[in-house]
């Protein structure tokens, strides 16, 4: 099965450099890193021009209900 992308960007001034998404106290990052783990996904986060994150993950699959 192939992974979906979702990529979220801006062209703002970005983040500040020294940043770790996973102990943040903001609750905006809060929810970005508790999407990709309830996911079971991949961040990937690029500071180069903005702020982009990109997050990589496969379809859950569910049993189907009756």
């Amino acid at each position: 099965m192939d992974e979906l992308e979702l990529i979220i960007a801006d062209n703002g001034i970005g983040l500040p450099k020294n940043i770790y998404i996973k102990i943040n106290e903001t609750i905006g990052l809060q929810l970005v890193y508790s999407l990709v783990k309830e996911l079971n996904g991949k961040l990937k986060l690029d500071m180069g021009h903005g702020t982009e994150f990109k997050i990589t993950f496969k379809e859950l699959e569910y049993e189907e209900r009756l």
